[in-house]
């Protein structure tokens, strides 16, 4: 006797709620967005006291990620700076970085910036060219000098729907920057931005040297650490600082340089290692220092309520950042009560990130910066972690560093999320509520609970 007949999923009994696409999109371009990482604010150290410098077109598309692929893709004398310097001649700065802009121009990064500029600023035609760019120049000048960079962000976080912002800095942005502004202005600041404080240097994986990092010490201190404890007591005096200046959270960044494994090492070992002295060490001994202050700086964090954004993916070789390295930190019966954001979701290496977040209750996974590398790869990427992780887990940011291309940015989070909604809400996978529901939680409620402030 044969069975019941089988339907396909798409036409099995509708929905309750029937959909509106339109109205939908509506409903999501309308969410308060909290975005869990960005460096416009000033990158790590802020921006001038006054603030009100005429900053120019060509500036801004050397600024943003447009800069980071000159010498990879043309001829540019330009390198990417976390600074946004302009020629006095604009339109020389310009016909400098053209070769570049031009073989960039096919990039979801540059459409994201290049849409900024044109919804803020106007573009007569489809792109910016040697023809038509001093209009929209006089716009930017203008802009700036008006409002002064900082009013100007915000005046555009608030045109973007967006109600927090994670800046990633670090220490001097709230014990030097924030003190020198005056009062109101540092007000509005704080109300918008969140600090995030980059902490490798404190375990001696940044940027800056071992040498630097015992300057730092001694301007806080009048002397630098003299021992493992003494250097732990140092690190939890950045972070007190810190947190008492308005800090919010901590950030690693140091799969640029070395793994994201970081392994438990014996607190006599890890004492040995300090004495011996970090320019004495071996790369493998060095590495073990690393490893034992990491995980000291992040118990220090978890006790200060601090949760952690660790960059991971992309790297250098790529497996530097390959989230599931982190396995052994979440695991870690020290660090009970860590809650760690893997940023740009561990791409290239990001199914990792969907298994971390999945498994793990204080972990998150981060899709900061994702739309803007790639919308088609952002939509594939949240679809899966839409079907995949629990929808209090994800998060999202914008990762840029000018106001023009975060607006870009953000409209391209909300188009993202919007299509991978639809298209399951098309296919009949849940219903209209939830699908606002995953919207609402992936654009505001899940940061606001991992950073532990409120979003209303």
């Amino acid at each position: 006797m044969p069975g019941p007949k089988q339907r396909p999923f798409s036409s099995h009994r509708r929905c309750r709620q029937s959909l509106d696409r339109d109205a939908f999109r509506d409903y999501v371009e309308a969410l308060p967005f909290f975005d869990s990482h960005s460096h416009m604010a000033g990158f790590e150290q802020g921006t001038p006291v006054d603030d009100r410098q005429a900053l120019t077109l060509p500036a801004i598309l050397g600024n943003d990620y447009v800069a980071y692929f000159a010498g990879a893709c043309a001829d540019a004398p330009f390198a990417p700076s976390r600074s946004l310097p302009a020629l006095p001649d604009a339109a020389a700065h310009l016909r400098m970085i053209l070769p570049t802009l031009e073989a960039c121009r096919g990039l979801t990064t540059y459409a994201a910036l290049r849409e900024g500029i044109r919804e803020l600023h106007g573009i007569e035609g489809d792109d910016i060219t040697l023809d038509n760019w001093e209009a929209t120049n006089r716009s930017i000048m203008k802009a700036y000098r008006t409002y002064g960079e900082r009013a100007w962000q915000r005046a555009v976080i608030r045109r973007a729907g967006v109600c927090k912002q994670v800046q990633i800095c670090s220490l001097p942005y709230v014990t030097r920057h924030w003190p020198s502004l005056p009062p109101a202005e540092r007000q509005a600041q704080a109300a918008i931005l969140l600090p995030s404080l980059i902490i490798d240097d404190y375990f001696y994986a940044g940027a800056m040297s071992p040498r630097a990092v015992r300057e730092s010490a001694e301007q806080l201190w009048g002397r630098a650490p003299r021992s493992f404890e003494d250097h732990l007591a140092f690190c939890a005096k950045v972070l007190d600082l810190f947190r008492d200046g308005g800090g919010n959270s901590v950030k690693i960044l140091c799969a640029y340089k070395r793994s994201l494994r970081f392994e438990a090492v014996p607190a006599d070992e890890a004492k040995a290692l300090y004495t011996k002295g970090p320019e004495a060490l071996s790369p493998a001994e060095m590495g073990r220092l690393q490893d034992a202050l990491c995980a000291d700086i992040l118990e220090l964090a978890i006790a200060r309520g601090l949760p952690v954004l660790v960059h991971t993916g992309y790297s250098t070789p790529s497996d530097n950042g390959n989230p599931e390295h982190l396995y052994s930190l979440t695991q870690n019966p020290r660090l009970k009560g860590l809650r760690i954001g893997l940023c740009h979701a561990g791409w290239p290496d990001w199914p990792g990130s969907l298994l971390m977040a999945r498994g793990s209750r204080g972990c998150y996974v981060d899709f900061s910066w994702t739309p803007l590398l790639s919308l088609d790869l952002a939509r594939h990427m949240l679809g899966v972690a839409v079907d995949i992780v629990p929808m209090n887990k994800i998060m999202i940011g914008t990762d840029c560093g000018t106001a023009e291309c975060f607006y870009g940015a953000a409209r391209f989070v909300r188009q993202a999320l919007t299509d991978v909604l639809v298209e399951k809400l098309e296919r009949r996978q849940f219903g209209v509520d939830v699908a606002q529901t995953i919207a609402r939680k992936i654009l505001r409620d899940n940061a606001a609970e991992f950073f532990g402030v409120s979003a209303s």
